[in-house]
């Protein structure tokens, strides 16, 4: 339940950032303000990968002996990593930021973004690692000093935000939770620096991280290149047009992290003790009982788009009627897609999903790039409405196909 609750907390403060960032940012700024966060996303799926992703499936059988070590060397992994990454992206964002911003703004600007990156790769780390460790108190205090901060200090410098503070809101507030975890409730846990630990530790998640890196980086091409068209081609209006419909749909997002977050260990632990069968069994309960009210809550927005925009953003981003009823038929399947991931990578063959991540990514890299670019962010929904029916179905069929029961081959005579 403290893993739900944290979720919980995690993901209705990522809603509440976007809305309160559309009601109380300039149009323009606000579409900016959402690129970053997409860009930002490309961090963390590459701390995911290499470390966090490897750390939530292979801490959990790891020696008990062994495990300081592990984590120390995970821990010092993300924070080097986390520096060089978040200057590279600097580069991308340069050339978004610069369409309105220009001289000491866009140099601050990219500073801001900068830290902003780097915090969040070490947030993503820390979390993954309390429940991994079953530290869900940890993690939730965590979260509820980062992102319940954000939320608050969003709020009361409603009347004075920019983009350059409104960043620097998250990547404070997400410092400061950090820090006060670190400092109270895991004194106990040293990280000392090693250089042979870390190199160590580095291989035996590259074994298993570089799949999950072509994997999930495949995904995020499948997934937000057709954001980024958007941004590239079209106004920082439009892309606020695009982000307020995902926003309205992103309301999965606490349920979908509640079964990264705390499915994955537990999955795996699972399958190493029972085998296939019970995964099988535990995918399906959480994926049905997940879908049911996501359904359920799309076939309301779906009625009722004007409503929905009202009644979180009191403002009018023009004619996104459309767009809403798009976005409101991805939820369920959002969550279905993520309790199979869950599944794949307890079994520890994420390469698995490659052709299915390969085949979207190749319409998204040819005829969808061009939707986006032509149709703007009406062709950007429709394209992920698309990626995300053949993304739910083509895992569904790898995750059956893998998690077949092994035989019994034993003889008798």
């Amino acid at each position: 339940m403290i893993g739900a609750w944290d979720s919980a907390v995690v993901s209705l403060s990522g809603f509440l950032t976007n809305v309160l960032a559309g009601r109380f940012l300039a149009i323009a700024d606000y579409g900016l303000f959402i690129t970053a966060f997409i860009v930002a996303n490309l961090a963390i799926l590459i701390q995911s990968s290499f470390t966090s992703g490897p750390y939530a499936i292979l801490a959990p059988r790891i020696e008990a002996s062994q495990r300081r070590e592990y984590l120390a060397g995970s821990f010092w992994i993300t924070c080097l990593s986390s520096v060089v990454t978040s200057i590279l992206l600097c580069v991308p964002m340069y050339f978004f930021y610069r369409k309105t911003l220009t001289g000491a703004h866009l140099a601050a600007a990219l500073l801001i973004f900068a830290l902003y990156a780097v915090t969040v790769m070490i947030q993503d780390f820390v979390r993954r690692a309390c429940f991994a460790h079953r530290r869900e108190a940890s993690a939730l205090l965590l979260d509820v000093v980062s992102a319940g901060g954000q939320v608050l200090l969003l709020i009361v410098l409603r009347a004075y935000l920019t983009l350059d503070r409104s960043i620097t809101v998250v990547a404070g507030t997400t410092a400061l939770g950090i820090g006060i975890v670190y400092l109270g409730h895991l004194r106990d846990k040293s990280v000392p620096f090693h250089l042979q630990s870390i190199v160590r530790t580095a291989r035996d998640n590259f074994v298993l991280g570089k799949w999950l890196f072509i994997t999930s980086g495949v995904s995020w091409i499948a997934n937000q290149v057709y954001l980024l068209a958007v941004a590239a081609s079209q106004t920082p209006v439009v892309m606020a047009q695009l982000s307020v419909a995902r926003t309205i749909a992103a309301v999965s997002n606490p349920a979908v992290m509640t079964v990264d977050n705390i499915g994955t260990p537990r999955a795996s632990r699972l399958v190493h003790e029972s085998g296939n069968a019970a995964l099988r069994k535990f995918i399906a309960k959480i994926a049905v009982v997940g879908c049911v009210p996501f359904i359920a809550l799309g076939a309301l927005c779906f009625i009722f788009p004007e409503a929905a925009i009202r009644v979180l953003f009191h403002r009018s981003f023009g004619d996104i009627n459309t767009l809403v009823r798009i976005f409101s038929l991805m939820p369920f399947m959002w969550f279905a897609s993520r309790s199979i991931i869950v599944g794949v990578n307890a079994l520890k063959k994420p390469k698995a999903l490659l052709p299915v991540y390969a085949v979207i990514a190749c319409v998204t890299l040819t005829a969808g790039i061009q939707l986006a670019k032509r149709y703007g962010a009406l062709g950007a929904a429709y394209g992920l409405l698309f990626n995300s029916v053949l993304m739910s179905v083509g895992f569904l069929i790898q995750f059956l196909r893998l998690s077949r029961p092994v035989p019994n081959t034993t003889e008798t005579r």
